[in-house]
């Protein structure tokens, strides 16, 4: 039986995985481990409407690289978060990691892809956001 609860969130923003209560990934002598990639943000369709929710997707701060495991067991305990930031927070966070040179990741968790904000994107968020508060 699947017992879910909605991902903890602070301000709207997932918390790191590392403050969950997950167990230790299972190492299997002489096979090799798998690893996948977890966006603190998902699901992809509902972070996907806008420019902001996907571009907070997509910080690498908000990815992590787990066992396929310990994956399964996060996906399995726990339901996508409901709360996401405002869009004035979404904004700030965007303005902020352009401001660091913050990178965007993309790909798989062998082969990642890492890009920054670019201008063009960040005018992109920043319209929405326009049109959103």
């Amino acid at each position: 039986m699947r017992l879910s609860r909605e991902y903890p969130t602070m301000n709207g923003f997932p918390v790191h995985p590392y403050e969950l209560d997950l167990p230790a990934p299972r190492y299997n002598e002489g096979k090799q481990m798998e690893f996948n990639n977890h966006h603190f943000c998902w699901t992809r369709q509902k972070m996907g409407l806008f420019v902001l929710t996907q571009t907070m997707r997509d910080m690498d701060e908000n990815q992590l690289v787990m066992s396929k495991d310990v994956h399964f067991t996060l996906h399995d305990r726990y339901d996508p978060p409901k709360d996401v930031p405002t869009p004035y927070d979404l904004m700030d966070y965007v303005d902020d990691s352009f401001a660091q040179g913050k990178l965007l990741r993309y790909g798989s968790a062998s082969n990642p892809i890492y890009k920054t904000i670019t201008p063009q994107l960040r005018r992109a968020c920043m319209d929405e956001y326009g049109q959103l508060k």
